[in-house]
Order: structure tokens, then sequence, then C-alpha cells
């Protein structure tokens, strides 16, 4: 399962197993490319159909260790930031950590609940 994310420049990348992947090139039979985003690997995935095809390659650097939900929660703060100009940005982050933590904390709760019956 792959995940597809937002850089902090704009750009799209594919995270799979704790690795990230630029797009390399789109082809004329649906299939697209991707390329690890540390420029001296050469693994690489080819995707069709929003299913990975091929995993070529093996990593020579250890894995990136981001997390996607955190990654999602600072792509929303980065549109929330430009998109509400005349809001002060403290109180874009305040709003979305808040809502973070909240989501993090409920999940917790509930794992911790569901533990507790067994």
């Amino acid at each position: 399962m792959y995940s597809v994310v937002q850089t902090q420049k704009g750009f799209k990348a594919v995270h799979f197993q704790e690795n990230f992947y630029r797009l390399q090139k789109s082809n004329k039979n649906g299939t697209t490319r991707w390329i690890c985003t540390k420029r001296q690997c050469s693994s690489s995935l080819t995707i069709k159909n929003e299913t990975i095809q091929v995993v070529r390659g093996t990593h020579n650097h250890e894995n990136l260790k981001r997390a996607v939900p955190i990654m999602k929660v600072v792509d929303e703060m980065r549109h929330a930031v430009c998109n509400n100009v005349s809001k002060p940005i403290a109180q874009i982050y305040n709003e979305h950590v808040s809502q973070y933590v909240n989501t993090i904390f409920f999940f917790f709760l509930s794992f911790y609940h569901l533990s507790r019956d067994e």
C-alpha cells in the first residue's frame, strides 16, 4: 500500500515502505515511473491504474522516518496560510495542531479501552 503526498515545493511524491519517490516520467501506456528522492539511490516504482506494477532496485540508504499524517497536517497548514492571508499564521498553526492532537488523543483513548476490554 502506498500513499501520494505533496512535497514542500508542491510536487507530488509517493510514500511506499518508509521511502519517498518523485515522478520521473509518465508513459504513453498509462504507467508512471517514480524514482527514489535520494539522488544516489537507483530504486524505483512503476505504477499503473493506482497499483504498483514493479519495484526495482534496493535502497542504498536508511529509510526516511517522516510520518505521513504529520506531512499532511503541515500541507494543510501551508494551504490555509496561503488561502487565508488575513488570518494570523499563529492562529492557523494552533488550530491545525490542536485538531491533530485531539485526533491522536481519541485514537489512543479508543485503543486503550479496546485493550482493557479483553
